[in-house]
């Protein structure tokens, strides 16, 4: 009979080591995952092992802290062991620089073991754990506010809509309902007919209403002929136009989490994704999880951004989430996300979209992560409108 759950995660570690557990602890407390954490000292006797098989019976995965001192506990040997015998999910999480023995890596041989000092204790780090339970996280206060942020602009700027909507309906009746006047000569009648017929003329759209009443409607209600940036165009909203105006770079309402991929590939672009997008899908582009998912799940117009064009999006989240928000549709630019501009063999450049960060000189917002990291991934496509 299968034990009844009761943690979604065991932390397997060495006292030694609690200084960096309270920290994952506290971000699993921030986040609310459950889990079981043994605090209380080895005790003499028998009930000790007996405890621990129950809490890892009791658990949906479990995080191995990996350290030194770790390797040297034989209870961390046996968790491990224990765990893996009940077919167990285990995350080695390696906090410091020491070597893992043969005995213990050989267990992890085809397992992704994540590094501290390229995973942080972080709202990824949290994700990622998420993404092996099968849940997701719950938002930060801040995360919140953003978004009854966003939703109070929006409630706001409806209203001033519906307002100025209803005066101008409220002037048009006016004006169609007042009585005759009569006639005094040629030059009044012409005037008096001219006037009229183009009061009566049906006011079909908030863009005739605003002409007749002389109004500047927000530009969410009117149908303008020029773009700007934050319109919706296709599936998404543009976060740039070119100079000419004649192309607009559009960023998709979906998105998705991934893997970058495990080698190098050349896919240096910094510029225009669309060469990254055309070096990473010439062989066989199921070995690469994003742009694979890409490929198959949107048009072929679209791509991975490269690190420059995610820098734009990155600087203009503001105005795109505000959009977002209005159209009822997409999710906001918020998190770490991969762009298609790969630095090395193990690594390519990331954006984090949800911290206001200092401009580099040389690196500008950009830095860089380990390929094997999960994060967001938006997709964007140049339309040419000069013909439209």
């Amino acid at each position: 009979m299968a034990a009844e759950i009761k943690y979604d995660i065991f932390i397997s570690y060495s006292r030694k080591d609690s200084a960096v557990v309270d920290k994952i602890c506290s971000a699993l407390d921030k986040y609310e995952l459950s889990y079981f954490r043994d605090t209380e000292g080895i005790a003499v006797g028998h009930n000790f092992p007996e405890i621990l098989a129950d809490a890892i019976c009791q658990s949906r995965m479990m995080l191995y802290v990996a350290s030194e001192n770790s390797y040297k506990s034989r209870f961390t040997v046996k968790e491990i062991s224990f765990a893996y015998a009940k077919e167990m999910m285990v995350i080695p999480y390696v906090i410091d620089n020491s070597s893992m023995p043969p005995r213990i890596s050989f267990m992890f041989s085809d397992v992704n073991i994540k590094y501290m000092k390229d995973t942080p204790i972080d709202p990824d780090f949290i994700d990622d754990l998420c993404a092996h339970l099968g849940k997701k996280r719950k938002p930060t206060d801040r995360e919140r506010g953003r978004l009854l942020e966003l939703i109070s602009n929006r409630t706001n700027q409806l209203i001033i809509v519906i307002c100025m909507m209803a005066v101008a309906l409220g002037f048009m009746l006016f004006d169609r309902f007042q009585p005759d006047e009569k006639e005094h000569d040629t030059e009044t009648t012409t005037q008096t007919t001219t006037s009229s017929n183009e009061t009566s003329e049906e006011i079909t759209s908030e863009e005739d209403a605003a002409r007749f009443m002389n109004l500047s409607i927000p530009n969410t209600a009117l149908k303008r002929q020029t773009k700007q940036i934050g319109d919706i165009h296709e599936d998404g909203i543009i976060f740039d136009i070119s100079p000419d105006s004649k192309v607009v770079s559009v960023v998709n309402y979906r998105q998705f989490r991934g893997e970058w991929m495990t080698c190098s590939t050349l896919a240096s672009d910094h510029h225009d994704g669309r060469n990254n997008m055309k070096m990473l899908t010439q062989g066989n582009h199921v070995t690469f999880p994003i742009f694979a998912e890409v490929m198959n799940s949107y048009g072929e117009e679209w791509y991975i951004p490269s690190v420059n064009e995610l820098e734009m999006i990155y600087l203009r989240r503001d105005i795109l989430n505000r959009a977002m928000s209005e159209s009822h549709m997409g999710d906001l630019i918020d998190g770490t996300y991969w762009s298609s501009t790969e630095t090395g063999q193990r690594s390519a450049h990331v954006i984090d979209c949800d911290y206001e960060m200092k401009h580099d000189e040389d690196e500008g917002y950009k830095s860089q992560q380990d390929k094997y990291r999960t994060f967001n991934v938006c997709v964007i496509a140049k339309f040419d409108i000069s013909e439209k």
